[in-house]
């Protein structure tokens, strides 16, 4: 074969590889359910939804964390539907991976431009209530902390934005790359005892190494390449690693935990609500159950994977999202509203039928 066809066939491979990257992302794109943790995590600028924000009549500030976020501009994100159902002007300011301090620093931020006559907040019962984890130090010195100069983002390399924007791209990194050929960054002792340390110094620890590292030798290897190519939630791993009985203490926790949990939160819902009736801007807040508090399956199907321990009952909802509601009038919960069949499989967020429920619950609630 001379080099001319060589170079011809090689030429035909890249052009049908391209092709079919693009009946993949489009096709994908179209059916945002089938990768839902896909095609939505290039850059999250403040800035940049600021500018978009402003062009829009009287806006409603939407904030909170992935549950916001997910699935991008598809049809089946959590602002779309409420946008579509309501036809109110908007703004998503959701951002994966970000906690309650972040969500109202966000919105400080933001406040600082944009008047809001209305604003909607989506707490997470699932990971937003665990501060009370942190010891006292770090909590008064790096979380408790209010600031309208924060600028709270998700900026990336300019290749990472790219894979990260797109379905097909994303899709051969986590599912190929990283979980047949990198090495990079995987769960190994040293990776464990990193994060340890780092854990000690922040948190009261309620596991020591030991314990960590028997039961990572333990843990199946099939899971492990699952967890280190992203396809699922790494932290939730670490999170059984560390606190075994997590979900056990963030449902019912002791008395000096939930002592501690109440005064954390009064503290940012008291500032956050003063600072909205200052400003006259109807502020409200959406509590999303976490799944293992909703369906004894799910809980059983994801303890049992990720390992966590105590597999007692749970009670249908946490003591402090009982307490929001009933100390907080703009509080609302979507009580025996959902089931096993709205959350996405060993990960806790809501599936297109979830998201659906969820978006008819605030419509009825703040607009009916």
């Amino acid at each position: 074969m001379n080099l001319k066809n060589i170079i011809k066939n090689l030429l035909l491979c890249i052009f049908s590889l391209i092709l079919i990257l693009i009946l993949i992302e489009f096709y994908l794109s179209k059916n945002p359910s089938y990768f839902p943790n896909l095609g939505w995590q290039g850059n999250n600028l403040i800035d940049k939804q600021i500018k978009e924000c402003k062009l829009k009549k009287e806006p409603v500030g939407i904030f909170g964390d992935s549950f916001v976020e997910f699935y991008g501009n598809s049809k089946i994100n959590l602002v779309k539907m409420l946008h579509n159902k309501h036809k109110n002007n908007f703004c998503n300011f959701g951002l994966s991976g970000i906690d309650i301090n972040d969500y109202l620093n966000r919105f400080l931020y933001v406040s600082k431009t944009i008047k809001f006559r209305e604003a909607i907040f989506f707490i997470y019962e699932g990971n937003d209530f665990n501060d009370y984890l942190f010891n006292e130090t770090i909590l008064k010195q790096e979380i408790m902390i209010l600031n309208e100069n924060f600028k709270i983002e998700r900026k990336q390399g300019l290749i990472k934005n790219f894979v990260k924007s797109t379905y097909s791209l994303n899709l051969f990194y986590r599912f190929i790359f990283k979980k047949y050929f990198s090495s990079k960054n995987h769960i190994d002792i040293n990776l464990l005892k990193d994060l340890y340390e780092k854990k000690k110094n922040s948190f009261e620890i309620y596991s020591n190494f030991e314990y960590v590292k028997e039961k990572h030798k333990n843990f199946s290897k099939q899971k492990l390449k699952l967890l280190n190519s992203d396809i699922l939630n790494r932290e939730t791993y670490f999170k059984s690693l560390i606190f075994p009985e997590f979900y056990q203490s963030l449902n019912k926790p002791n008395n000096k935990d939930f002592k501690k949990q109440k005064a954390i939160v009064d503290f940012y819902f008291n500032f956050i609500n003063l600072f909205c009736e200052k400003n006259g801007i109807n502020c409200n807040f959406i509590l999303i159950p976490e799944a293992n508090f909703v369906s004894e399956k799910y809980k059983n199907e994801f303890h049992n994977f990720y390992e966590f321990e105590n597999l007692t009952k749970y009670r249908n909802k946490s003591l402090i999202t009982e307490y929001l509601i009933k100390k907080y009038s703009n509080f609302y919960y979507p009580e025996n509203i959902f089931d096993y069949n709205d959350f996405l499989e060993l990960d806790g967020h809501f599936n297109s039928s979830g998201n659906d429920k969820l978006s008819n619950f605030v419509i009825k609630s703040l607009y009916n």
